[in-house]
């Protein structure tokens, strides 16, 4: 990871954190250190709203520096997202982690009419494309399909319902996020930076 896109990165978790521990205990804040030393303000309001500012700021310039880790990717003939670094894009580490699961792979032979078996589909797994409540697997990256398994298929793209897919889904990002390190190098600081908000609006709504 660059020096630059660790400097955004520390600057983004130290915010997220210290507006989290804020929301959570409920403080208040009073003597705060500048540059002229602590100052007591008369409406620390204000300090908070500024940090919330800052956070948003950080996001914005986390987002930007890290752009070229984004766009790093081998598009699909359909036009969708796909191989890339695993190291640093965690779309690529849960792709990779999704296509090493067998029962995946089952899972995908189960959707070809007539289905496949699996000497005819051992060596590949296709590109599961994420809308916001549809799934698709594609089919066009995989340059080395089997002759047997070719008769299979339905088309380079194939819908499969969310709730069939989620499990597969759960399991590839937790061995994603356990086994490299795209995710906490990429991916927390967005987690990190969504959570004061996420416990602001949770305070408001239990109380």
């Amino acid at each position: 990871m660059k020096d630059d896109v660790l400097r955004q990165r520390r600057n983004l978790i130290a915010v997220a954190v210290g507006l989290t521990l804020y929301e959570i205990s409920g403080g208040q804040p009073k003597d705060t250190p500048t540059f002229m030393g602590l100052v007591n303000f008369s409406n620390p309001d204000v300090l908070i709203y500024f940090a919330w500012l800052t956070l948003l700021y950080f996001t914005w310039r986390y987002w930007i520096h890290t752009a070229p880790h984004r766009l790093r990717y081998e598009p699909s003939r359909n036009g969708n997202k796909g191989w890339s670094d695993r190291k640093t894009s965690w779309q690529a580490a849960f792709q990779y982690s999704l296509a090493r699961d067998r029962r995946y792979r089952s899972f995908v032979r189960s959707m070809m009419e007539p289905p496949a078996h699996e000497s005819e589909t051992a060596d590949f797994a296709p590109l599961l494309v994420r809308g916001l409540f549809t799934r698709k697997l594609d089919f066009s990256l995989i340059e080395k399909f089997p002759n047997e398994a070719r008769s299979h298929r339905q088309g380079d793209e194939m819908p499969v319902g969310y709730l069939r897919v989620f499990p597969y889904e759960i399991k590839a990002q937790l061995v994603a996020a356990l086994s490299g390190t795209a995710f906490s190098d990429y991916a927390l600081p967005y987690y990190a930076a969504a959570l004061p908000g996420a416990v602001w609006i949770s305070k408001r709504l239990i109380y």
